[in-house]
C-alpha cells in the first residue's frame, strides 16, 4: 500500500528595516514534504526495462544494421563492377583507336604509293607514245639517217625533230631546196620521197604564210617552188589523193591550164599559186612529219 504524503503550507514574511513597503508584502510559499516517521522514502531510481521489452526492441536495430551492411556491400560491388566495366571499355577504346590509327596510317601510305604509281604510269604512257611516234617516223625512211637527226655532244646524244637544213613548223619539217639542180615536178617529188617525206601540202592560211616567208625570189618571175598539187584529170588534188577545196591562186585556174602547181614568190602571200607545165625545172619544197623523240633516250 502506497505511503500517504501530507503537504503543509508555510508562509514567511520578509521585513526590510531600511524601507517599508507601501504594498502588501510578497508572500513566498514553500512546500515541504512531510513523511511519516519510520517510513522509508520512495525509490527515485528509474525502473529497468523488462527482458521482454528489450527483446522486442533488439531485432529492429539489428535488422537495420544488417540492411545497411547489405546495402554497403551492394554499393561496393556496384562501384567495383562499374570500375571494371570502365577499365574494359577504356581498354577496348584504346585498342580500337590504335587499330584506327594504324589503318589510317596504312591508308595514307597506300594512297601516296597509289598516286606515285599513277604518276609513273602516266610517264610510262607518254614515253610509250613517244617511242611509237618515233618508230612511225623512222620507218618512213628506207634507211634512217641517224646522223642527220642526232649528234653527240658532251658524251650525250642530242636528237632534233628535223634533219639539218630543215625548218620545223608545228608538227612538220620543211626543206626549201635552194640548190642549182632544179627538177621537174615528178623528179622533185621523188627527191622528197627519198628523204622520207613528200612535196609540201598546204592546208591552212598559217602554213601558206609560213611557206611564203621561206620562199625567196630567184631567177625570174616565171620560176617558183613545186608543191604537192596536181590536176587529175580535171580536178586538183594533193599527193595524198585529197581533193582541193580552195586555194591561194594568183588567179582561178582554167581547165586548159597546165597540170602541176607551184608557189611563186609574191608580195601577196595569199595569192601565189599558179598552174605550170609539169616538166619545167624549178626548185621545190619538201614536207615530212617531225620526229618526236622520247624524253629519255
Amino acid at each position: 500500500m502506497e505511503d500517504e504524503v501530507l503537504y503543509s503550507t508555510v508562509v514567511f514574511t520578509r521585513f526590510d528595516d531600511s524601507q517599508r513597503r507601501a504594498a502588501d508584502p510578497v508572500e513566498e510559499v514553500l512546500y515541504s514534504e512531510i513523511k511519516r516517521h519510520g517510513e522509508k522514502p520512495p525509490s527515485q531510481s528509474i525502473p529497468e526495462p523488462t527482458v521482454e521489452a528489450a527483446a522486442s526492441r533488439t531485432p529492429s536495430y539489428r535488422t537495420a544494421i544488417a540492411c545497411l551492411g547489405l546495402l554497403c556491400v551492394l554499393l561496393l560491388a556496384g562501384v567495383v563492377g562499374m570500375s571494371v566495366f570502365n577499365i574494359i571499355q577504356v581498354s577496348q577504346h584504346r585498342t580500337t583507336l590504335e587499330l584506327y590509327t594504324n589503318e589510317s596510317t596504312a591508308h595514307s601510305k597506300l594512297k601516296t604509293e597509289t598516286a606515285a604509281l599513277e604518276k609513273e604510269k602516266e610517264e610510262l604512257t607518254v614515253q610509250r607514245n613517244q617511242f611509237n611516234n618515233t618508230l612511225r617516223s623512222i620507218i618512213q625512211f628506207p634507211t634512217f639517217p641517224v646522223r642527220a637527226f642526232c649528234q653527240i655532244r658532251d658524251r650525250e646524244i642530242h636528237c632534233e625533230p628535223c634533219m639539218m637544213n630543215w625548218i620545223q613548223n608545228g608538227s612538220s619539217c620543211y626543206l626549201f631546196y635552194n640548190g642549182y639542180d632544179w627538177k621537174s615536178w615528178e623528179n622533185s617529188r621523188q627527191y622528197c620521197v627519198g628523204m622520207g617525206g613528200d612535196l609540201a601540202i598546204i592546208d591552212s592560211r598559217e602554213e601558206q604564210e609560213f611557206i611564203m616567208q621561206n620562199s625567196p625570189f630567184y631567177y625570174d618571175i616565171y620560176h617558183g617552188y613545186w608543191i604537192g598539187l596536181y590536176k587529175n584529170p580535171e580536178v586538183w588534188k594533193w599527193t595524198t589523193g585529197t581533193k582541193l577545196n580552195d586555194g591561194f591562186w594568183i588567179k582561178p585556174p582554167h581547165p586548159s591550164d597546165y597540170s602541176c602547181g607551184m608557189v611563186k614568190p609574191s608580195s601577196n602571200a595569199l595569192n601565189s599559186w599558179a598552174p605550170t607545165y609539169c616538166g619545167m625545172k624549178n626548185k621545190w619544197i619538201c614536207e615530212m612529219s617531225a620526229v618526236e623523240w622520247p624524253d629519255k633516250l
